[in-house]
C-alpha cells in the first residue's frame, strides 16, 4: 500500500491537471463569446445604416 503523502501528491496532480483543462476551456469560450458578440456588434450596426 502507498503512505498517505503519496496518494495526497498524486490526487492534487490530477487536480492540478483538471483545473489546467478547465482555464483552457474557459479561455475557448471567453473567446467564443467575444467573437460573437463583436459579429453581433457589427450586424447590428449594417442594420442600422440599412434603415
Amino acid at each position: 500500500m502507498k503512505p498517505p503523502l503519496d496518494l495526497l501528491i498524486q490526487r492534487i496532480k490530477q487536480i492540478t491537471q483538471q483545473l489546467e483543462l478547465l482555464e483552457a476551456t474557459f479561455a475557448q469560450l471567453s473567446r467564443r463569446v467575444k467573437q460573437e458578440q463583436q459579429t453581433e456588434a457589427a450586424r447590428h450596426s449594417t442594420d442600422l445604416n440599412q434603415h
